[in-house]
């Protein structure tokens, strides 16, 4: 993998800074039904998340889409009164990006832009901890509902 792939997988590599903030288990749940609520091609509010897993069905009514529990990977599962710590991108987290609304991310924006671009973060994780070999197994962290080929 090079570094140049690295970058092309982000759509603005310069602007994509990360901010990592506490949420509670019922906000993480709101934040991914908001992802789920419009599932088009071509819509960039769809997360793609890591350490949870869920199944969405986008025939059900926007905001009661996500079914079931929010997975853990370790094999248990996220309750409402969880408190996570999560890393989002900062245009979605701290501007309200797509159309999300994250009050619990602000208090960790007014840095966000000096902070380490998302391509930086994967280009490191990459090389440290992955020997610079990629393998894309089906993780099976996004199910959506009737399909059997999980993402």
């Amino acid at each position: 993998v090079s570094n140049y792939q690295l970058e092309s997988i982000f759509l603005f590599a310069d602007e994509t800074r990360m901010v990592t903030f506490p949420l509670s288990g019922t906000r993480l749940r709101q934040v991914l039904e908001h992802g789920v609520s419009d599932a088009s091609l071509g819509k960039g509010g769809f997360l793609q998340v890591s350490g949870v897993s869920f199944t969405y069905d986008p025939r059900r009514p926007s905001g009661d889409r996500i079914v079931g529990e929010i997975g853990r990977p370790e094999g248990g599962v996220v309750t409402p009164d969880d408190t996570l710590s999560v890393t989002f991108a900062g245009y979605p987290a701290c501007d309200g990006g797509d159309g999300y609304s994250i009050p619990e991310a602000q208090a960790s924006c007014p840095g966000v832009n000096q902070g380490p671009r998302a391509a930086d973060l994967l280009t490191r994780y990459v090389t440290d901890s992955l020997g610079g070999r990629i393998q894309a197994p089906t993780a099976g962290r996004i199910t959506r509902a009737g399909n059997t080929n999980p993402g």
